[in-house]
């Protein structure tokens, strides 16, 4: 079987390095921080956005999102834990304090 080979140039966003986003999100005001950064995740799939700044400011509202958190949190090998936070916020509501703390 013959395969044609691509050619295209691959686009800029996905040759830049990782320290590249990360020195644009950094320049993004805190309050912006997380959707900004998950949108550029999302309209650039491939290319290598840090997901750290996404766990910089964790704001928990809904009891579901402790159980989403501590399964993303708990993900081996992607660099991603639970010291990337600097700022934690629960709002108020109850939840099952051991899985909380885990």
């Amino acid at each position: 079987m013959i395969t044609e080979r691509d050619d295209r140039p691959k686009p800029i966003s996905s040759r830049l390095p990782p320290e590249i986003y990360s020195a644009i999100l950094d320049e993004v005001d805190e309050e912006h921080l997380k959707a900004t950064a998950l949108a550029l995740t999302r309209a650039l799939p491939r290319s290598p956005v840090p997901q750290h700044h996404l766990f910089r400011n964790i704001i928990l509202t809904r009891p579901l999102q402790v159980i989403s958190l501590w399964k993303r949190l708990a993900r081996p090998g992607d660099g991603i834990d639970a010291s990337l936070t600097t700022r934690f916020s629960l709002k108020g509501w109850g939840a099952d304090a051991d899985v909380l703390i885990k």
